[in-house]
């Protein structure tokens, strides 16, 4: 089981070492952070989106998916 959620403006968090591979073009970042005391660093996939002309954070526990899908499971 994974969940996708939208990280708030003012969470505190700390980056940790970012995911290989290509990112898709929208994709700003795609990394491991610290989050709280969570014991399983989480991960975050900031996206822009060029309809609205907004950057989003999404956190994520879900490492068998890319980053453009977790961005649009967010939006589904």
């Amino acid at each position: 089981m994974f969940f996708v959620t939208r990280l708030k403006k003012n969470a505190k968090v700390k980056l940790l070492d970012k995911r290989r591979g290509r990112k898709a073009q929208e994709v700003l970042q795609n990394r491991r952070i610290m989050l709280g005391n969570t014991p399983a660093p989480p991960r975050m996939v900031c996206c822009h989106d060029s309809a609205t002309g907004r950057d989003y954070r999404f956190v994520t526990n879900a490492d068998h998916l890319d980053a453009r899908t977790i961005a649009d499971l967010y939006r589904e």
